[in-house]
């Protein structure tokens, strides 16, 4: 949960070195000066304790120290019987005998004021404050001892809770209070037991043999000195969230009368007594695991961890993953406190995996998490894509993105119908498949999906495609335009054809190789290459790859004779004109050569009946007369265009 007094998070960095293996404090000293110091008490950055220096005897004053700049400072050193002091923010609170009968007095940090808590009521032990509330171990009513409490606020004493055995050296933090408890056998020890304000719930917190004693809490944590089985006591420590018992400090020596602060604890300290008493030292603890680890695969390659963060001081947290079967790979870390819940992306399809998850402050790892797993489903295809090839055929091509998968699932189904069975493709790492049975003119969907035995991706994205209906043109008709150009137009009730192919052939010929005209929804074309005087059938087709539809009506046409060109008259006497030109025909039968005056109108043709001719006399002209001619080649009635008009005119007679 990360909630860091003043200073800690500091010293925490620098000396939290325990590992996860053997959670045990990282220690240092606090105050190692001349005679005793105990009863330790710690919040956040200070430090307090009763302290014998000046005097002959223990309990005489109480001192303070900053964890953050290592500074000591007094606190109530006048006057005798100051002892086992406590602190809760500002608020320092401590036994005091100084009316002769055993009182709580307080002292405000802040302010330097100090103010009575409890008085008159003979005796009162083992204060301890936490926030508003002071509660102390409270003998007015003789034994057995009685927890009480006091509201700072308020200004109010109340009872804690009843007792009919021995309770003793209360603490408190936040809602929990811990006690020693003598229950069980009061000649044989004392237990640990804890209380919940906030549910009115009791629960054990170490019922070991021999004596535990003297406990505190900070948050989940909760520590102790305990006799078990050795003549010097050790502080053992426990974790209220994981039901996990610790070893804090344990050595040949008297470690007693513990406090605690987030991820530190104090100590009463005895290992340097046989030359300057009992000192004052400190331990960095692990921070609580996380629990209720839950893993979920989101994706073939994602998995979404979540937690609960039940550390108080923690830094951030590492996230360890691995493979079933496999290793555990480096821990992903992640600085930042009271987080609960991280995404891992870059899992492997269809892989079981397995997590767990470890607060951490500087060098020091809290235990693990509870091991969630969570199985990642195969990846699925991406980028399928379907073709029409042909009116029956659709091909299909999509990325594989799995791994491991046997082979593939391909899905189809028809606009506005239901999906069909599923062909299965027994062929791992594959990427095509070609639909060979569709039907013309329809638009279908599909899907592709990996397998694995029973298991199975989700679908690939969904591609579509519309097979052609390659139905024949109709109404073809075709027009001779010109002596060298047929005009085809015709109706086109395919769909989804790629374009069209025209097929050309002579009268007695066979038929050309077609003309490919790459153009959907085309209804016209124009044969511009056709020979003069030719009858030419026609058809035309839809097509679509490969594929083309039957053939439309037949159409036919006759191109009329290539007309002739270069035209040329020459008057050669005042009543003769010769003509000569380029005959460009093939197959006619002759020519018709056409003549006018200036401004009158054309005569009846002279017609010629000899193929080939390219030249001819007109005699009978009359002198100083201006001519116009024109040349036409003919077969039967069909006649060319004209030939450019020629002009020459007659000179006078002598």
């Amino acid at each position: 949960m990360g909630k860091l007094g003043l200073g800690v998070g500091l010293l925490l960095s620098v000396l939290c070195l325990v590992t996860v293996s053997a959670p045990a404090a990282a220690e240092f000293p606090i105050c190692t000066a001349p005679e005793d110091q105990s009863l330790p008490a710690i919040w956040g950055d200070v430090v307090v304790w009763e302290d014998c220096r000046n005097t002959p005897y223990q309990g005489a004053g109480i001192y303070g120290y900053h964890l953050s700049t290592h500074q000591e400072f007094p606190i109530c050193t006048e006057g005798s019987g100051h002892c086992h002091a406590d602190v809760s923010g500002n608020i320092v609170v401590w036994k005091d005998w100084r009316s002769g009968e055993l009182d709580i007095y307080g002292y405000d940090l802040s302010t330097g004021e100090e103010f009575p808590v409890c008085t008159g009521v003979y005796r009162a032990h083992h204060p301890a404050v936490s926030g508003d509330t002071v509660v102390w171990q409270d003998c007015r009513d003789y034994y057995p001892p009685t927890i009480y409490g006091y509201s700072l606020s308020a200004g109010e004493e109340f009872p804690v809770r009843p007792a009919s055995w021995a309770e003793c050296a209360p603490d408190i933090s936040g809602n929990t209070v811990v006690w020693s408890d003598a229950r069980d056998d009061p000649t044989s020890g004392t237990d640990i037991y804890g209380y919940d304000l906030s549910t009115d719930q009791e629960f054990p917190i170490c019922t070991a043999p021999d004596n535990q004693s003297q406990p505190a809490v900070s948050g989940n944590l909760a520590v102790w000195y305990d006799c078990r089985g050795t003549s010097y006591p050790d502080i053992y420590g426990y974790d209220l969230s994981t039901g996990q018992e610790f070893p804090v400090s344990t050595d040949l020596s008297c470690r007693v009368y513990p406090a605690i602060s987030g991820g530190i604890a104090v100590w009463q300290d005895g290992r340097n007594s046989g030359s300057t008493g009992f000192d004052i030292y400190g331990g960095l603890l692990p921070p609580s695991p996380p629990s209720g680890l839950v893993a979920t695969a989101v994706s073939a390659t994602q998995v979404n961890l979540t937690w609960t963060d039940n550390s108080d001081f923690e830094e951030g947290f590492k996230v360890y993953r691995k493979k079933a079967g496999g290793s555990w790979e480096t821990p992903v870390t992640l600085p930042t406190p009271d987080l609960n819940h991280y995404e891992f992306t870059n899992c492997q399809d269809y892989s079981t995996y397995y997590f767990a998850v470890r607060a951490y402050c500087g060098s020091t790892d809290s235990a693990n998490s509870n091991l969630a797993t969570a199985t990642t489903p195969l990846a699925a295809p991406t980028s399928l894509s379907a073709t029409a090839a042909s009116p029956t055929r659709v091909n299909l091509t999509w990325t594989d993105n799995s791994t491991g998968e046997q082979g593939f699932k391909v899905y189809r189904k028809k606009s506005g119908g239901a999906w069909e069975a599923p062909v299965t493709l027994p062929t791992p790492d594959l990427t095509h498949y070609e639909f060979t049975n569709c039907l013309p003119g329809t638009t279908y969907y599909f899907a592709v999906r990996a397998y694995c035995g029973s298991a199975t991706s989700s679908n690939s994205n969904l591609a579509s495609a519309t097979t052609p209906n390659l139905l024949a043109p109709s109404n073809l008709t075709a027009a001779a335009v010109a002596w060298n150009r047929v005009n085809l137009t015709w109706v086109d009730h395919a769909t989804g054809e790629q374009g069209f192919k025209v097929y050309r052939k002579k009268l007695g010929g066979s038929w050309e190789a077609p003309i490919t005209l790459p153009t959907p929804n085309l209804t016209h074309y124009e044969y511009g290459s056709c020979q003069d005087n030719t009858t030419y059938y026609f058809a035309v087709r839809a097509y679509y790859g490969a594929t083309t539809s039957p053939n439309s009506n037949l159409a036919t046409a006759t191109t009329p004779p290539a007309p002739p060109s270069n035209l040329v008259a020459t008057a050669v006497s005042c009543n003769q004109i010769n003509l000569t030109w380029v005959d460009n025909a093939t197959g006619e039968q002759g020519f018709k050569v056409y003549r006018k005056k200036l401004g009158g109108s054309w005569e009846s043709p002279i017609t010629l009946p000899t193929p080939n001719l390219n030249h001819y006399e007109y005699a009978g002209c009359e002198a100083t007369i201006t001519y116009y001619f024109a040349v036409r080649s003919y077969y039967g009635s069909t006649t060319s265009p004209n030939s450019n008009l020629a002009t020459a005119t007659t000179p006078a007679c002598p």
